[in-house]
């Protein structure tokens, strides 16, 4: 699938940085999504993982993001990508718009990646990387990475709703 072909990337990419050290790196695309066309929020709809690696939990897939919540709310909020390690000074403010539920489902990541989907100007969606590995194993904060990941989501808005919500 096509998520399946960006981990291929990454991965392409890290074997030919340090072949020694491959960090366990999950995929995610959020959607915006609104109940009764009043709450907006985003969910994870499509995931990708290599073969062995940690699957994203139901938890994790039902929970609700709101604008301004963690790495992809903040960078929905802004509009512009979000990046997220747990021990880097500076990097680690998302996770304070945690409530408890996030904290304990998501608590265990050490980086984060979130490239935002565009439609017609505006946000529709969240493209994901994630990782209980921090941004020195997951590279997520060089360039490099973020310009494949940036042509990906780039490629991921004509597949999205045309109004950028995904009513229930």
């Amino acid at each position: 699938t096509y998520l399946a072909g960006l981990l291929a990337k990454y991965y392409e990419f890290m074997q030919a940085m340090s072949p020694a050290s491959q960090p366990s790196v999950r995929i995610n695309v959020m959607l915006l999504t609104s109940r009764w066309k009043v709450w907006r929020y985003m969910r994870i709809y499509y995931t990708a993982r290599l073969p062995g690696s940690a699957a994203y939990t139901n938890e994790e897939r039902v929970m609700r993001w709101r604008k301004g919540q963690g790495v992809g709310g903040w960078a929905w909020k802004n509009g512009v990508v979000g990046i997220y390690d747990a021990s880097r000074e500076g990097l680690g403010a998302a996770a304070r718009s945690l409530d408890s539920e996030q904290k304990q489902v998501v608590g265990r990541l050490k980086s984060v990646y979130c490239a935002p989907i565009w439609m017609n100007g505006v946000v529709v969606g969240m493209l994901n990387l994630d990782s209980d590995a921090g941004l020195d194993e997951t590279c997520f904060d060089d360039p490099r990475v973020q310009q494949i990941v940036g042509t990906y989501a780039d490629s991921l808005s004509a597949v999205c709703f045309a109004d950028g919500v995904r009513h229930k």
